[in-house]
């Protein structure tokens, strides 16, 4: 998903992606099916119409867009805008395909269609070159003809459909799957083969999670009982991020960040929890026991503590304070100066250290308001466009939206300000589209496809635009690299082709050089010409899905879709920060930010989602379907 605010004096104009995957549906009334041209009782004369060079004309005289031509979609009246010697599509992963290709016609088939004595393909190719199995006396037949397969006796209510017919488990007990499914042991239910071994108990009866072989944790994390591997920070602090609760078990202490106090049973079901130590002792029960607020509160240690500023009271006898701008140094009794702007939240873009004070500023398209926020000058003109399966919706400030063009299998998404140009990728097509739009007319004008002939098969499933250079880099998901292109195509070159294990998402930062990569279980930064490629977080990713820039502050944020989170690190990978993390992010996508808020696409809410990165109010949603 990308967020765009029109004025060439903001700074940083960011994007991110998502795709969702939904369904509409108009329902009109019967009897709807005759054409315009029939209701008025006029036909259109075909042969009289012509079409602009940039059309296609259907045989009833429709003119529509090239890019609707060998879509998959039936767009004249009887499809012949299918019938141009289309490339065949993609099938999914783990489909084989039929020899010939003949669009509205099955193409694409399960591996166990092939051989099984049904014809599926126009062409039968996937009944030619077989080597049937002959049946034995004791099989089973799936048919009442001599020529219906047959099967082995073993296989009669195994759980899943080896008859095309299921007439093997007729009168099964338990529920019946597919070939390329797997049958939970309790034999209640049918999950897709990948999400066996996925971490997370989808039988019910935590069948799917036995006999996985799971890579290795590194040092830097803490491995659950399901396998997973957490950030070791996330181990013991209240929070079950395990999934399976396994990182919260037997934990005789739980670690608080500095400053903090744990209370030993004050969170739920008498678990840890953390509070700033300046909640202590001040009449508001913050830990659910009371433990911050019980009699123990006292000043009985403060002599003893020689505070250089003050001393106030505590359930252990009382603690030093320092005056507003220090903090306590290492002995805990002792005041030195706090630097507000190491620290998180303070200022929202660029910060001064003083003594004991702080001055908060902002990159130029920016006003300071409120001494620390930093408004964005246009900021009435927030556009936020993304992907929503077949279509790319912009949603405006207003909460308004629309769809702005259309795509097959949307993945990847950037738009280039200084010309206006729009950028995706679309993993059916495996192409890149590009549109340009001009809001002043309130027209958008397609320009040519980027023109994309690689040697060998790949993936565009994200997108960066270079507004500096000029030029568009490409994540391909198979050929796991980089891929940098001129915004026309006609120029490629590999900007990083190793380092990567799964590569997702791509963000530039042109004002320094630098490309960061979401890939899999690392942030990896590399400048953009694919040298001094290195992992600036490793220990903190499990799946990380999206990436995206604050050029301003130079910072990273990430999403891990399967831990969910969202936090930061600087560009250097120092200085980490959790943004927002658990049931507020159950599946984070793509993200984007822009001022103080954080907007991603949400799998598990479905919709556009947006928290404000410096406090803990709960996110809310932009868009749902």
């Amino acid at each position: 998903m990308w967020v765009i605010v029109e004025s060439p004096r903001v700074l940083s104009v960011l994007t991110f992606v998502t795709i969702f995957y939904w369904t509409f549906c108009v329902v009109i009334g019967q009897n709807t099916s005759r054409t315009l041209d029939q209701l008025s009782g006029y036909r259109l004369d075909a042969s009289a119409v012509v079409c602009p060079s940039d059309k296609f004309k259907c045989p009833e005289g429709k003119c529509i867009s090239q890019q609707l031509v060998c879509n998959y979609q039936k767009d004249c009246e009887k499809g012949e805008d299918e019938f141009q010697s289309c490339p065949p599509p993609e099938c999914e992963q783990g489909q084989i395909t039929c020899r010939q290709y003949i669009w509205n016609k099955t193409y694409c088939i399960p591996p166990y269609y092939r051989c099984d004595r049904t014809v599926d393909c126009i062409d039968g190719t996937d009944e030619t070159e077989c080597t049937y199995r002959k049946c034995q006396v004791d099989d089973f037949h799936c048919g009442s003809k001599a020529s219906d397969p047959c099967i082995p006796k073993e296989k009669k209510c195994d759980g899943y459909l080896d008859c095309r017919s299921g007439k093997d488990e007729e009168g099964c007990p338990g529920v019946a799957c597919q070939p390329d499914q797997y049958r939970c042991a309790n034999g209640a239910k049918c999950i897709p083969a990948s999400m066996k071994c996925d971490h997370k108990d989808d039988c019910g009866d935590k069948s799917d999670e036995l006999g996985c072989n799971f890579p290795l944790c590194n040092s830097g994390q803490f491995r659950c009982d399901n396998g997973l591997c957490i950030p070791h920070t996330f181990h013991c602090d209240g929070v079950n991020d395990c999934t399976d609760a396994s990182d919260e078990k037997n934990c005789t202490s739980i670690s608080c960040p500095p400053d903090h106090f744990l209370c030993p049973k004050g969170g739920p079901n008498g678990t840890g929890k953390c509070i700033g130590k300046n909640k202590l002792c001040d009449g508001n029960k913050d830990c659910e026991d009371g433990a911050d607020e019980k009699s123990a509160c006292s000043k009985t240690s403060c002599a003893a503590l020689q505070c250089q500023f003050q001393c106030r009271a505590s359930p252990t006898g009382g603690m030093c304070i320092c005056r507003e701008g220090e903090k306590l140094a290492p002995d805990n009794t002792t005041c030195i100066d706090k630097d507000e702007c190491a620290e998180w939240g303070h200022c929202e873009q660029l910060c001064t250290n003083t003594l004991r004070e702080y001055t908060c500023s902002c990159a130029s398209g920016y006003t300071l308001t409120n001494k620390t926020k930093c408004i964005a000058d246009y900021a009435r003109f927030l556009k936020i466009l993304f992907v929503h399966e077949k279509s790319i919706v912009r949603l405006d400030a207003a909460g308004a939206n629309s769809v702005i063009a259309n795509t097959t299998s949307g993945s990847g998404l950037d738009y280039h300000f200084e010309e206006s140009l729009l950028f995706w990728s679309d993993a059916k097509t495996k192409r890149i589209h590009s549109q340009q739009l001009t809001e002043k007319s309130a027209s958008f004008v397609q320009v040519p496809d980027v023109d994309i002939t690689l040697p060998s098969s790949w993936m565009p499933v994200a997108l960066a635009v270079d507004w500096i250079g000029n030029k568009l880099y490409v994540v391909d998901s198979i050929g796991l690299k980089v891929d940098v292109f001129e915004l026309n195509g006609r120029w490629h070159a590999i900007a990083l082709g190793s380092n990567l294990t799964n590569p997702a998402d791509v963000a530039l930062d042109p004002t320094v050089g630098y490309m960061f990569v979401a890939d899999s279980s690392q942030i990896l930064r590399a400048n953009m010409d694919g040298t001094n490629a290195r992992s600036i977080v490793i220990e903190a990713a499990y799946k990380a899905t999206g990436v995206a820039l604050d050029i301003v502050t130079k910072r990273v944020y990430w999403c891990d879709s399967l831990l969910d989170y969202i936090e930061t690190v600087d560009y250097e990978g120092a200085r980490r920060f959790l943004v927002v993390r658990g049931q507020p992010v159950p599946s984070p996508a793509r993200l984007t930010l822009f001022e103080n808020r954080v907007y991603w696409t949400d799998g598990t809410k479905q919709g556009v989602m947006s928290v404000d990165k410096y406090s803990e109010v709960p996110a809310f949603k932009l868009f749902t379907k």
